[in-house]
């Protein structure tokens, strides 16, 4: 990691040269503050104490402490207020920490109290320049034309030289320039002459003049500049022989050794960057700057932690002072995985620095990870229209996150347009055409970029891709033979044939591409899983597993390999052995998130919410920030109805994510649960400022208004969002809530318009519901067969359509739904699973086949268990039947179809005390289902 890494600016993004582009860096308030009172006379004792505290600053100051410096010279400009010249220093001082505002007030102070022009006007100028106060200089230090006379009168045309500069007026600010070296040619003139030039693009006359400043300057100021320009242009030989002689010129020159360090690290001789830095915080164990560096190689080493365990003790106001620091500890926080520190370090940042771009989009960037796009389309607003590619195309995936595709599209087609986006952009708009609809345009444009780079894989991937999605299988298999002609691509072009193959349903020929995958290249990790999946997905999990042991023989921390096994053992129902297997991946990559996750979302799926809880706290435990985490350990604590512990979990998590809605939305979840209304208001309130336009948020505030029975607000919030948020998803929500309170006929009648205007079939399925419910399944099963005519290959409808012909007993046309179901999506688990019932007495044998299906795909589903597991009864399996029932139960145990299964599972394996038990129980419960009848005559026959 270095300064390069996260500064697009050049000459200022290095150590300490603040000779470079000194001016214009900072930005803060806006005018100065009214000039206080000439202050009065005062004591001998106070001059000299005054005095004694000025020399200890200038100390400190020479051992690089400015903090200690700070206080001092403002204690001795208490002790004398008339002293300027310890005054003129304290503002100095406050410039460089970044208090600018501050600053121009102690300067102008100073020049009151009859400061000399050369004391103190040079830093003021600094000071308002830094501000952008361009326009205020000019008005109140006229030029002073050909008389040079006039006092100061160098200084002042400098000043403005570097004003007009700021106003984009150059040709002025080289003349004021001039002027201003005709009065008085020395270093500092020379220096910022040379600035000039830097910032007009002539870097040649930069040079010459900073070349000329060092023969003249009998400071480090002029080698520093020229050392920046060096290092700048990647001249880092030439910039540490220059850092070399200033330090042998000015020995012990603390701005000079950081320029030194500088040189170091772009030769990557990051060792001798390392003694200096050692040595110097040896010396200087209070200059910020070498705690700095000491964080930055510790980071450049990779050891993110270590660095963020010094960065964070760095006094916020030096952190503050520069804007290559300030990026350099926020970069170093994130890396830690102090992602909200690092926001705030980069807000802090661009409240001083408005357009900075680096800060902009590394904020967006970490926002975008946080999941909240609202926040990172925020940070990122301001410069959305600078032609930076690095901005365009974070720009194009925060819309894509917001599901605005066609937004993140014309992005990309601008920057295309503009010539500056080259292949990854063409490749961006293909794929977003693809995204949007216009599939046919996507593949023509990825095919053209193929054409040109056949053998290049993130062309071919996305176009086999799109390719099998269009069923274009021919052309798909020819792309994949052009990828292999290049023998470094041959085994994933067998992947990709492989992945067409079983598109088709071509089982064999897919195994065929699989196997040749690994011929070519037996030890290639990806290819072995790449068949380990396709293995599992046609049910061969013996050899799958097979694949993925030699694949984790090859690479014992293969985090796929194991969550893949864990996923097969749970696919087969071997519960211990997913266990093991997750902790197993978690042991192999303690800091990784993925397999705990996935261990913890297994646990509270299977409702083991006392394991869960436990991994929770241990997943906190190793990742503290980790916001999946919090949330699902406060989803823990919400089911084992530990409320007060689920609000402060969560209390937690918004701490670290202040500007994401989700945290608020679970906070407030979690106060209503522990009868804390007020504050659930306050916290959904929080959320919907935070995400305006999202309807999930909206719903969670208009849910919990209903609860508090406030009918009014929920409704009033139900169409005001619909208001300012036109759409399906703003309709649906009105539409509950209508239907909340009692309204349904108002609910019905914005859904049919919202059908009619956008056709949806989620819409469509909200008004089959609401038809079902009045007992007219005849208009829903209308509804959903017109839809079906004019939208065949809708899955999720059809479904629909199935269940409710199964419900009317319309078997034959139940069956014929889901077999049309089968042949779009031959692994559709609900369908395998009613299909498989309603033929189970007309053909048992498909039937058993098509449930064991279905279990494969769905190990959790207690209804495809309890499926499968009577069948195995009735075909007196009933040992494996009891199994699968036994497995229904434990995740649905208050299912009384399943628990009567299970009774009649219990009596077929001969274990009539426990069956006889669990039927009382069950009967005593008073829970429904469908053979209540059989099973009380069943416990009088047990009598």
């Amino acid at each position: 990691m270095s300064h390069r890494a996260v500064l697009n600016d050049r000459l200022w993004r290095h150590a300490l040269l603040t000779a470079v582009l000194v001016g214009g860096l900072a930005a803060l308030a806006p005018a100065y503050a009214d000039v206080p009172p000439a202050t009065g006379a005062v004591g001998s004792s106070g001059k000299t104490a005054a005095d004694r505290l000025l020399a200890e600053a200038q100390r400190a100051l020479a051992g690089g402490n400015a903090r200690l410096a700070l206080i001092n010279l403002k204690n001795a400009v208490t002790a004398d207020p008339r002293n300027v010249t310890a005054r003129v220093l304290l503002g100095k001082i406050l410039y460089q920490m970044g208090d600018t505002g501050a600053a121009e007030r102690e300067l102008r102070q100073a020049r009151k109290d009859g400061a000399s022009s050369s004391l103190v006007l040079p830093p003021l100028f600094d000071v308002m320049l830094a501000r952008n106060e361009g326009q205020i200089l000019l008005n109140q230090f006229p030029d002073p034309g050909t008389n040079i006379s006039v006092p100061a009168a160098a200084d002042i045309l400098m000043a403005r030289a570097m004003a007009l500069q700021s106003l984009k007026k150059p040709s002025e600010a080289i003349d004021a320039m001039d002027r201003s070296l005709a009065a008085r040619r020395d270093a500092q003139g020379l220096l910022v002459r040379a600035r000039l030039a830097v910032m007009q693009g002539q870097e040649a006359d930069a040079r010459k003049f900073a070349d000329e400043a060092i023969t003249k300057s009998n400071t480090a100021d002029a080698m520093l500049f020229k050392a920046g320009i060096l290092l700048s242009r990647n001249e880092n030989a030439a910039a540490l022989d220059l850092t070399n002689q200033l330090l042998a010129k000015f020995p012990g020159n603390l701005q000079g050794r950081f320029a030194r360090i500088e040189a170091y690290m772009a030769l990557k001789q990051d060792d001798k960057a390392k003694a200096e830095v050692d040595d110097i915080v040896a010396k200087f164990p209070t200059a910020f700057m070498g705690t700095y560096y000491h964080a930055l190689l510790l980071a450049r080493a990779g050891d993110a932690k270590g660095a963020w365990s010094i960065a964070q003790n760095l006094p916020g106001e030096f952190r503050d002072s520069q804007p290559r620091v300030s990026l350099m500890v926020a970069e170093m926080a994130a890396g830690a995985g102090n992602e909200e520190t690092a926001a705030s370090i980069l807000g802090r940042l661009l409240l001083k620095n408005p357009n900075l771009a680096g800060a902009r989009i590394r904020l967006a960037s970490i926002r975008l990870k946080q999941n909240n796009t609202d926040a990172a389309l925020a940070a990122l607003n301001p410069i959305k229209d600078v032609p930076d590619l690095r901005v365009q195309e974070l720009l194009s995936n925060i819309y894509i996150r917001l599901n605005r595709p066609d937004d993140a599209l014309n992005v990309l087609r601008k920057v295309d347009a503009n010539g500056k986006g080259g292949p990854n952009a063409k490749r961006g708009i293909a794929l977003l055409e693809i995204r949007t609809g216009h599939v046919d345009q996507g593949i023509k444009d990825l095919a053209q970029l193929s054409a040109k780079d056949p053998t290049n894989p993130s062309l071919a991937a996305p176009l086999i891709a799109a390719l099998t999605e269009a069923k274009r299988y021919p052309e798909a298999l020819a792309v994949a033979d052009k990828l292999g002609a290049d023998q470094k691509q041959r085994s994933a072009a067998q992947m990709y044939r492989g992945g067409v193959l079983l598109a088709q349903k071509d089982n064999a020929g897919a195994q065929a591409a699989f196997d040749r995958a690994v011929a070519a290249d037996p030890k290639n990790v990806t290819a072995l899983y790449a068949r380990a999946e396709f293995l599992a997905a046609v049910q061969k999990f013996a050899e799958a597993n097979r694949d993925l042991r030699t694949v984790l023989s090859l690479d014992a921390k293969n985090l796929a390999a194991f969550l893949k096994l864990a996923e097969i053992a749970t696919r087969q129902g071997q519960d211990q052995n997913a266990r093991t297997l997750l902790g197993q991946a978690i042991a192999a990559s303690p800091q990784s998130a993925a397999p705990r996750l996935v261990l913890l979302r297994y646990l509270i799926a299977r409702r083991d919410y006392k394991n869960a809880l436990a991994a929770a706290n241990d997943f906190v435990r190793a990742q503290p920030t980790n916001g999946d985490a919090l949330a699902l350990l406060g989803q823990t604590q919400t089911a084992l109805g530990q409320k007060k512990e689920a609000v402060a979990t969560y209390r937690r998590l918004v701490s670290q994510m202040p500007t994401a809605a989700t945290p608020q939305v679970l906070l407030g979840g979690a106060l209503g649960a522990a009868g804390d209304q007020v504050g659930a208001a306050r916290a959904l309130e929080v959320a919907v400022k935070l995400a305006p336009t999202d309807p999930g948020v909206r719903a969670a505030q208009i849910r919990l208004l209903l609860n508090q029975k406030n009918l009014d607000a929920a409704t009033g919030a139900a169409r005001t969002f619909q208001s300012a948020n036109p759409g399906t998803p703003a309709d649906l929500l009105l539409a509950e809530t209508l239907d909340r309170i009692k309204q349904r006929d108002q609910a019905i009648a914005v859904l049919n318009k919202s059908l009619a205007e956008k056709p949806s079939n989620v819409v469509l399925l909200r008004l089959v519901n609401y038809a079902v419910q009045a007992k007219d399944t005849g208009r829903a099963a209308d509804m959903m067969s017109k839809w079906l005519a004019s939208n065949p290959s809708d899955l999720s409808v059809r479904l629909e359509y199935a269940g409710l012909l199964m419900q009317q007993g319309d078997n034959a046309h139940a069956i014929a739904q889901y077999e049309l179901v089968l042949k779009q999506a031959p692994d559709t688990a609900v369908a395998l699973n009613n299909l498989g019932w309603l033929i189970q007495a007309s053909d048992p044998k498909r039937a058993l086949s098509l449930l064991t299906r279905a279990m494969a795909r769905s190990p959790d589903s207690a209804d495809i268990a309890d499926t499968l597991g009577w069948l195995k009864v009735q075909q007196k399996d009933a040992a494996a039947g009891l199994d699968l029932l036994d497995k229904a139960h434990k995740l649905k145990p208050r299912d009384g179809d399943i628990t009567y299964h299970l009774v009649l599972a219990l009596d077929a394996n001969a274990k009539r005390d426990a069956a006889r038990g669990l039927l009382k129980s069950l009967l005593a419960s008073g829970v429904p289902f469908k053979d209540r009848p059989a099973a009380i005559q069943l416990s009088s026959s047990w009598h």
